[in-house]
This record gives structure tokens, sequence and C-alpha cells, in this order.
């Protein structure tokens, strides 16, 4: 048990002394995907008319971000993610004329997120850290028909506000490309992708 124990403490510190893959001056440039817990599941009800069809595109994200230290960077993390239904119905009992009625569900959002990251984890080719920030959203969630009775209009305004909080990974297959894995909140409760690193100056 002790032995397992030395072992261990021995490869963090070897991971953590191997200060390579992170350094001050370092530019981190990344682009990725997420998976987001948005779902059409209050629509449900209105799958059974005629063309329904759903569309999600994104989470997207970019990313940069400058090493101001070994340890702590900062930067900017911008997101952009939009979704459609679309389906109709024909009224035959509360018109005179047979008459087609046609509903759209939409919402996007974007955001711009300044952002802190504390790399607790320093390796050749490898990385660990710890990301939070605050920053600004847009986006709405909007319904559109030409059906003048329908109840469930939806027109709302995403909340301004947003935030992020997750712990990453990143993995070098050279000094400069590699690949991110992100779970948290922000871009999705996962996310990864492709990173790109301009080394800082030579100490």
């Amino acid at each position: 048990m002790k032995k397992g124990l030395f072992t261990f403490g021995f490869l963090l510190v070897v991971l953590i002394s191997s200060a390579q893959s992170f350094k001050k001056g370092d530019v981190v440039v990344s682009g990725g995907l997420g998976k987001s817990a948005f779902d059409f599941s209050f629509l449900n009800s209105y799958m059974k008319y005629l063309g329904f069809k759903q569309s999600y595109q994104g989470p997207f994200t970019g990313k940069l971000e400058l090493a101001l230290s070994d340890v702590v960077g900062i930067g900017v993390s911008c997101g952009f993610s939009q979704a459609y239904a679309s389906w109709s119905r024909i009224d035959s009992v509360s018109t005179t004329i047979p008459t087609e009625y046609k509903y759209r569900f939409d919402y996007i959002k974007s955001t711009i997120t300044p952002r802190l990251n504390i790399h607790f984890v320093r390796h050749q080719y490898f990385d660990a850290y710890f990301g939070l920030g605050i920053g600004a959203k847009t986006g709405h969630y909007k319904t559109t028909t030409n059906d003048p009775f329908f109840s469930n209009n939806i027109n709302l305004k995403t909340l301004p506000v947003s935030f992020e909080c997750s712990l990453g990974v990143r993995g070098y297959f050279n000094p400069t490309w590699g690949a991110f894995l992100e779970a948290g909140a922000g871009h999705g409760y996962i996310q990864g992708g492709v990173i790109a690193k301009l080394p800082g100056r030579k100490k």
C-alpha cells in the first residue's frame, strides 16, 4: 500500500514538474463541438402531425488563451448553437374550407465569455486545467405560425449572462497540434475538439 502511494506521488510530481506543455507566453487556440442538454421533448405532442422534423446544430466553440504564467491563463471563449422544429396541420373541422396551418419553433444562442484557466497538471504531451468564466449571451426561443388559435406560442429572450465552469484536459500530438476534452457547464455538458499552440519565447 505504501509502495503504491509512493509510486503515485512520484508520478504526480514528475507530471507537475515537467512543465513543458503550458508555459508563460504560450497562446492556445481551440475549436470544437459540444453536447447540449437541450432537447425537443416539450414538443412531443406535435410529433404526430404532418411533416414533423427537427434539427439541432452545435454548440460550436472557439477559444483563445494566453498563458500569464506556467499555471494561469486568461482568454475568451465563444459559442454558437441553434435548433428548429417544424410541422403542419390540416384543419377541416373548425373551418368551412380545409386549411393548412404551419408551425415552426426556433432556438438560437451565441455567447462570448472572458475566462480564467488554472493548469494544475502540466507535462510534455499533456495538461489538465480548471476553467471559470462569466460573460454575455444573446438568443431567443420563438414560435412562428399562421394559426390564429394556437395557444402555445413562445417568444422569449435568453438570459443575457453566460457562465462557464469546466474541467479540461489537452493532449498534444506534437509541440503545436493537439486535442482537448472538457466537461462541465458552458458550451454543453461535454465538448471536445482540436487545439493549436503558439509557444511563448524560451526563457
